[in-house]
């Protein structure tokens, strides 16, 4: 007969399987499923939101049962049904999908509390030391407000709040903070969100990615030239190239670190020429090729020395996510002394 685990082997085992896998042990191993439930998930992919919960490939949205009231006579009269809230009953929608053409869901009433349901769901998945890769919040629920920090924290490595506000993530910040450093934070750039460049969660991040509306931007100022992460990416709709020349010039000028990047999304590859040819006229850099793309057309540059051991490079790149109307990206990266050559 195998020896069974100790407990602190038990727990390195399940703290290294993921999702599936730990819930399969519920059915296949019920004497495991005590131990397994303390131990906190290890989850890809999460997204948050009012009575909306996303783990990996799977959805439930929960929301209170509603009972009809009146049936319509005619088809002009459906607009006029009248639905009353079921008190102590919940409506759950689920939905997986598999991939793009494959997915299941169902919907279905449960004799709970939708509140008692959701809050049930969320301590499930999200226990105290979860490991999210990919943290997306839409909204902070109303459930989760009531969590201690001190006795409730996620550690995430990458965090978006695209498609929320500043109030939402002081809210959900006291129970990230102890991921600090992010390896990547995103959000979209509003006036009420400047603060946030204040904050250690954003200063410390290693990758930086701002997204700005596409119509009618707030004013950036000086926010661009300012940002200290190692990787710095935007995305905003005709951006000057005179803004892209003041942050060259403050890196040039603070000698930034070797492998230091900044991205620029733009539409069409054009913008990228027009930035080759004001960088020779402003700053008289040089047409030269990165060594280490070889012959291909995207290894063409223009580079700005910096000092005997590095130099600023500006080039071109398809952009690596499917996102109208961003096609390209405009690189400017320090690179080591010699890493390009003239062109």
């Amino acid at each position: 007969m195998d020896k069974p685990l100790s407990y602190d082997s038990l727990k390195s085992v399940l703290k290294h399987m993921n999702l599936k896998k730990r819930e399969q042990i519920d059915y296949i191993l019920p004497s495991l499923k005590t131990a397994n439930s303390k131990f906190p998930y290890h989850l890809s992919k999460v997204t948050i939101g009012d009575w909306h919960l996303k783990i990996n490939n799977r959805t439930w949205d929960v929301h209170p049962a509603f009972q009809k009231m009146n049936e319509p006579l005619t088809a002009e009269d459906v607009a006029a049904v009248e639905f009353v809230e079921i008190k102590g009953r919940a409506s759950i929608r689920f939905l997986v999908k598999y991939d793009e053409l494959f997915k299941y869901e169902y919907n279905q009433e449960i004799p709970q509390d939708n509140e008692e349901l959701f809050k049930k769901l969320t301590d499930e998945y999200l226990k105290n030391g979860t490991r999210i890769d990919t943290l997306n919040i839409y909204s902070f629920p109303k459930c989760l407000e009531e969590k201690n920090p001190e006795t409730w924290q996620l550690k995430v490595s990458e965090f978006k709040m695209r498609n929320t506000d500043y109030a939402t993530y002081l809210k959900i910040r006291p129970f990230i903070l102890g991921s600090l450093p992010l390896k990547r934070l995103c959000f979209c750039f509003r006036e009420d969100t400047l603060p946030m460049f204040d904050d250690p969660l954003l200063q410390t991040c290693n990758k930086l990615f701002l997204q700005f509306p596409y119509y009618n931007p707030d004013p950036i100022n000086d926010v661009l030239m300012n940002l200290q992460n190692p990787h710095v990416q935007i995305t905003y709709l005709n951006l000057p190239i005179e803004r892209l020349q003041e942050v060259a010039q403050r890196w040039i000028r603070d000698r930034r670190p070797i492998g230091h990047t900044f991205s620029y999304s733009i539409e069409n590859f054009d913008y990228i020429l027009d930035c080759f040819e004001e960088f020779e006229l402003i700053f008289d850099a040089k047409p030269s090729r990165i060594t280490s793309l070889g012959t291909t057309y995207l290894s063409h540059a223009v580079t700005i020395p910096i000092d005997d051991v590095s130099e600023f490079v500006i080039s071109g790149a398809k952009f690596d996510t499917y996102w109208p109307p961003f096609q390209w990206n405009l690189k400017m990266e320090v690179m080591p002394r010699g890493a390009t050559v003239p062109k």
